[in-house]
């Protein structure tokens, strides 16, 4: 009996672990300026910083003499002055925990859950940010904390004490005893306090709230770099305004290993976030427009929205190296993640390619039109781009894949395909086949 017991016991103990879904929120390294450090785990060497670079647990931060870092969270903003450090010692879907090690860091919460926590520890104390509102935490010198809070409400904790720092208030923790704090009004506001309001006023100010989730990282950049339009069919579209000659996305940055997700897109543009881990890219009207699909409360970080041809890259094996190519998925095909998810991560992370549950077969036919499909051997190392599986322009059965169905996947290379199908496919509410290639909305 123990041993049925054990056995169902260690089945039920993997089946959890192998079903824990991943962190469907990150941070974003949104502001690079001048020296700044950065390492995957503590004891990790650091390494220059990147922007776009997505931040999560274990991550560790540190700015030089005159440097400044941001990592937004949400529509949270943690801002790092110089000569600071941090250490994010757990950031998931309900709790954000940094350690500052040394310097000053500042907070804007714009909202925070029932069920979700923000702090910030340090070697003294640990305050929790009870409110949305804007705070400042010092770690100046050796077990010296000092707490600002400019609007909100923040909890402290420290050695056998216990008190509130409330909006306009204060205070000083020395390292002279555990009961040790003395609280004041708040001080006038310096030129970083200055630095820090003029970067709130710029994110305040975004119109992309509008048609994206303030939740969703990167979206504020967006205004600043392109333009929205609303589409018959597609909703809000984001066209980024400037773009190198023969851009596409995912085509100028870099793939980096990041756990537990795996290969993850880290985009070279400055506003390269959130267009390349949430929503789709479409080709309309021979130009690239961004997709973000339905304002939901909280979305789902992706590593890369794209669809691997020629396999699929594992560990330790970029692919740009080992023959594999990649094109954005379009505004309802599926995002098949290569990590282990539930049903309900995987339909949360399709916001904006619904899920159904019905599958066919459908009989493979060319579209009126289209052009021939060549054989030809793919070009790799390369992204592959306006051919691809974009919803302006991929064969029918591209499209709509379902958690059960993989499609083999066709070769593309200069626009061009090799047929590997037909394969399983979703017909979502009897809409039956995409286009192959969208004529835009201005157009018959």
């Amino acid at each position: 009996m123990k041993r049925i017991l054990l056995c169902i016991l260690g089945v039920t103990t993997l089946s959890a672990v192998l079903s824990a879904d991943p962190p469907a929120r990150v941070g974003r390294l949104a502001l690079v300026d001048g020296n700044v450090s950065f390492a995957v785990v503590p004891g990790s060497a650091w390494q220059a910083a990147s922007l776009n670079y997505p931040v999560t647990t274990g991550n560790q931060l540190s700015t030089g003499a005159s440097a400044r870092a941001e990592v937004q969270i949400g529509s949270a903003a943690l801002r790092l002055a110089p000569e600071s450090e941090i250490s994010f010692e757990a950031l998931d879907d309900q709790t954000a925990r940094v350690r500052l090690d040394k310097g000053r860091a500042s907070v804007r919460l714009h909202r925070l859950g029932s069920d979700q926590t923000f702090a910030i520890d340090t070697q003294t104390a640990s305050i929790s940010l009870s409110a949305p509102g804007s705070y400042r935490v010092e770690q100046a010198g050796p077990g010296n904390t000092a707490v600002i809070t400019r609007a909100g409400n923040a909890q402290v904790t420290g050695g056998q004490a216990s008190f509130d720092v409330r909006s306009g208030q204060m205070a000083d923790m020395p390292a002279s005893g555990p009961n040790a704090y003395h609280i004041s009004r708040a001080p006038p506001s310096d030129s970083w306090d200055e630095w820090v309001s003029e970067r709130d006023v710029q994110e305040n100010q975004t119109d992309s709230v509008r048609y994206v989730s303030s939740e969703t990282d990167g979206a504020a950049d967006l205004d600043q770099y392109g333009t929205w339009q609303v589409l018959a069919g597609y909703g809000p579209v984001w066209y980024p305004s400037v773009v190198a000659v023969g851009w596409a996305p995912y085509t100028f940055g870099n793939w980096v290993w990041i756990d537990p997700w795996g290969w993850t897109w880290v985009d070279g543009e400055p506003w390269g976030f959130a267009p390349f881990h949430y929503g789709r890219w479409a080709l309309i009207s021979a130009r690239w427009c961004w997709v973000p699909g339905p304002i939901v409360a909280h979305p789902v970080y992706a590593p890369a929205l794209v669809r691997w041809v020629g396999g699929t890259p594992w560990r330790g094996h970029p692919p740009n190296e080992v023959g594999i190519s990649w094109a954005p998925l379009g505004p309802r095909q599926v995002f098949h993640p290569s990590y282990s998810v539930s049903a309900t991560y995987l339909r949360a992370v399709n916001a904006v390619a619904p899920i159904q549950s019905r599958f066919v077969r459908p009989p493979f036919a060319t579209p009126e039109g289209s052009p021939p499909f060549v054989r030809r051997p793919i070009e790799a190392p390369r992204p592959v781009y306006g051919g691809g599986p974009s919803l302006g322009d991929h064969p029918p059965w591209a499209a709509n894949r379902g958690p059960s169905a993989y499609p083999q996947p066709g070769y593309f290379g200069n626009g061009q395909m090799v047929k590997r199908g037909p394969p399983q496919q979703e017909v979502p509410n009897g809409q039956g086949f995409l286009p192959w290639r969208d004529r835009g909305p201005d157009r018959q």
